[in-house]
C-alpha cells in the first residue's frame, strides 16, 4: 500500500480529472488553483486576461488536442492500468482537451493520476499519435474523494452523462 491512510480510511473512490497541457490557464474565466492556492476550500484565482496571456506567451508548445482514435487510445490505457493495478473503474470520459475517471483502489489520488498520464502518454507514442518531446498533459489536477454511494451515483452520472451540465454536482 503506497499510502498512510489504513485500508479502513479508504474514500469509497476518487473522482480524477485532468486536462491537456495549455487548456485550461492561470487566469481563465473558469477561475484556475495554483501551487498557492491548492488548499481545500481556499479560493481560486479570478480571471485575469493578462496573467492568462502570460501563461499563454510562456507555454513551450502548443496546446493539443485529441481527436476520436487518440481519445480511444487514452480510454483504453486508462483502462489498462486499472487491470494491472487491480483498481476499480467506475467511470471514464476522455474529452478533446481532458479526461474524467471514477476509479477506487488502495492508491493515493495522486498515485492515480500520474499513473493514468503515464500510461496513456506511452500508448499515444507507441501508436505514433504524439512525439517523444510533446507535451500532453498538465501538471497535476482534481482529486476529489468520493466517500458514500449517493457521491459515486452523482460523479457516475456526472462523468458518463452530463458533460455539457454547468453544475456539479448534479442534484
Amino acid at each position: 500500500m503506497d499510502s498512510e491512510l489504513s485500508h479502513e480510511s479508504w474514500p469509497l473512490s476518487y473522482f480524477l480529472t485532468f486536462t491537456l497541457y495549455g487548456h485550461w490557464l492561470h487566469g481563465d474565466e473558469r477561475e484556475s488553483v495554483d501551487r498557492l492556492h491548492a488548499v481545500f476550500e481556499t479560493p481560486r484565482l479570478s480571471p485575469n486576461a493578462a496573467l492568462r496571456e502570460f501563461e499563454q506567451d510562456r507555454a513551450s508548445t502548443p496546446a493539443p488536442l485529441l481527436t476520436p482514435e487518440m481519445r480511444a487510445v487514452v480510454t483504453a490505457a486508462i483502462t489498462e492500468v486499472c487491470d494491472v493495478r487491480s483498481w476499480l473503474l467506475h467511470a471514464v470520459n476522455v474529452r478533446t482537451n481532458h479526461a474524467h475517471i471514477v476509479a477506487s483502489g488502495e492508491a493515493e489520488p495522486e498515485t492515480m493520476m500520474t499513473t493514468f498520464k503515464a500510461y496513456a502518454t506511452r500508448a499515444l507514442r507507441r501508436r505514433g499519435l504524439i512525439s517523444g518531446q510533446q507535451r500532453m498533459w498538465t501538471r497535476h489536477g482534481s482529486t476529489k474523494y468520493v466517500w458514500t454511494e449517493r457521491d459515486l451515483q452523482n460523479v457516475w452520472e456526472y462523468v458518463t452523462n452530463m458533460q455539457d451540465a454547468r453544475e456539479f454536482p448534479p442534484r
